[in-house]
C-alpha cells in the first residue's frame, strides 16, 4: 500500500528544553468564549511568547494568547490565537489539533536577565514585552490547567458544518521557572490583524521557564452544528 505524504508527523509532538516568556492581565473589555465554558471576574489573559530549538516538527518560535476559563469547576486556558514561523507548525497546528494558527516573524533581544520579545508581521510590530527575571520560582500561574481549543470542521463542500471544543492534558513538564517583571508591554492592530479585544488592563505576574512539552491527542467535551 502507497503510504500518503503528510507534512507533519502524526502526535507525539515533543518539544525538550522549550523556553517561554509569560505575561498574564486582566483584560480592559470582555473576550467572547466558546459554548462550555466561562470566565471569572475579571477576565484574564496571557501571552506566551516561546522559542523551541528542537522539536518534533523542526525549531520555530511562537506566541500563545491564553485567557482563564473556567469548565465543570475547574479552571482551564482557551487558545484563541496563535502565532508561528513555519509551515510546518501552522498546518500542523490547524490540521492536527485545530489551534487557530496564524503565520508570523519573531524578535528576541536578550541582555543579562532582559528579554524584548517582540511578534511581526508584514513588517509591522504586533505585540511587544519587555521582560526582565528577577528570581527563581517554584510555580507558574495555571501550569497545571488543561487547555482547550475550538476547532471547526468542514464538509467536502468546504461549508463550515461542526464545532467542536477540545481539551487538552496539561503537557508540560517543567523544569526551571523565573520571577519576572514586565518592563513594558505594548500590542497594535493593522488593516489585518485586530489586537482591540485583548488591550491589557492590569498586568498581574510575569514569568520565564524551561520545560518539556509532549502534546497529544485531546478530547471533544462539547460538540454542535454551525
Amino acid at each position: 500500500m502507497k503510504k500518503e505524504y503528510c507534512i507533519t508527523p502524526l502526535p507525539p509532538w515533543e518539544y525538550p528544553d522549550a523556553k517561554i516568556w509569560a505575561c498574564t492581565f486582566t483584560l480592559k473589555n470582555p473576550f467572547p468564549l466558546p459554548k462550555g465554558l466561562n470566565s471569572p471576574s475579571p477576565q484574564i489573559a496571557s501571552f506566551t511568547f516561546a522559542s523551541y530549538k528542537s522539536s518534533s516538527i523542526g525549531p520555530y518560535d511562537e506566541l500563545l494568547v491564553f485567557i482563564v476559563v473556567e469548565r465543570k469547576g475547574r479552571i482551564g486556558l482557551y487558545t484563541p490565537l496563535v502565532y508561528v514561523t513555519t509551515d510546518e507548525a501552522y498546518l500542523g497546528g490547524r490540521d492536527v489539533w485545530g489551534f487557530p494558527k496564524r503565520m508570523g516573524q519573531f524578535s528576541f533581544y536578550q541582555k543579562g536577565n532582559f528579554t524584548r520579545c517582540q511578534l511581526i508581521k508584514n513588517g509591522k510590530c504586533l505585540v511587544s514585552m519587555e521582560i526582565e527575571e528577577t528570581g527563581d520560582a517554584d510555580t507558574i500561574p495555571y501550569q497545571t490547567a488543561n487547555y482547550y481549543v475550538l476547532k471547526r470542521i468542514i464538509d467536502p463542500e468546504g461549508k463550515w458544518v461542526k464545532r467542536q471544543l477540545i481539551e487538552m492534558e496539561p503537557p508540560l513538564k517543567w523544569k526551571k521557572i523565573r520571577e519576572g517583571k514586565i518592563h513594558s508591554l505594548n500590542i497594535y492592530s493593522t488593516e489585518l490583524e485586530d489586537f482591540e479585544p485583548l488591550l491589557p488592563d492590569q498586568i498581574l505576574t510575569a514569568n520565564t521557564a524551561v520545560l518539556d512539552m509532549k502534546f497529544v491527542f485531546g478530547k471533544i467535551v462539547e460538540e454542535w452544528n454551525e
